[in-house]
């Protein structure tokens, strides 16, 4: 779903929410990953969420023209401050998603690495244990003891049932254009990504066994700004 403001008294807006579900049995078949499954002989054991599944996303911007200076309501006299304070855009985008599906798995098997399958083996699930727990935090993300080492063979937890951190995202930007001559003009830009430093955390530890197990362990970037001037002619 789309929305759109056009442009009208120096503002604009817009939005799009999407509404998603992808199942597959190998999201990365041809896209430069290897993909085993744990047991050849039964694929429908690797049916589950796709590696890139996000169930919502909503993404917003915004332009805004400050009713500051020339041909604008304020400030539009040609003064000293007119000249300061005017010329003046405001832009920027507002984005949050769901986090994406991770699975659990067992690593350092011996029979494991035999059977060609190191690194696609999974655990257990417990019986009557919630994966997804109500209170996570960053260092306990999902509920641990959800998972325990697999009776048989091959564990019988499925692909990507481990839901990930959500992501909140505001960038912004600052312009001003400085008319320097009827056909040349002067634009200066400051904008910042991440622009409230907010942790967007991108990973976390699935490997049953492992001291980090359960815990966020990475996060993507953070504030970065940068100053640009434009000269036009």
């Amino acid at each position: 779903m789309r929305v759109r403001k056009r442009l009208r008294h120096g503002l604009s807006l817009g939005g799009a929410y999407t509404y998603s579900k992808s199942i597959d049995n190998a999201s990365s078949i041809g896209g430069g990953a290897s993909v085993v499954a744990q047991n050849d002989q039964d694929l429908a054991a690797e049916r589950g969420l796709s590696s890139f599944d996000q169930r919502h996303r909503l993404t917003t911007d915004y332009y805004y023209d400050l009713p500051l200076g020339k041909d604008r309501k304020w400030l539009h006299d040609g003064s000293w401050p007119a000249k300061v304070f005017g010329g003046f855009a405001l832009s920027g985008n507002v984005s949050a998603a769901s986090g994406f599906p991770f699975t659990p798995r067992i690593f350092g098997n011996i029979a494991d690495i035999n059977r060609g399958i190191t690194g696609a083996h999974r655990p257990d699930v417990v019986p009557g244990q919630s994966i997804q727990g109500s209170d996570s935090t960053i260092l306990h993300w999902f509920n641990t003891a959800a998972f325990t080492n697999p009776a048989g063979a091959f564990g019988d937890a499925g692909r990507n049932i481990i839901i990930g951190p959500h992501t909140v995202n505001v960038d912004m930007a600052l312009n001003k254009t400085i008319q320097v001559k009827e056909t040349q003009s002067l634009e200066l830009r400051f904008s910042a990504t991440n622009v409230f430093n907010h942790a967007r955390f991108t990973a976390i530890d699935t490997t049953l066994g492992s001291p980090t197990f359960g815990q966020i362990i990475s996060a993507g970037s953070m504030r970065k700004a940068q100053i640009v001037a434009r000269y036009r002619f």
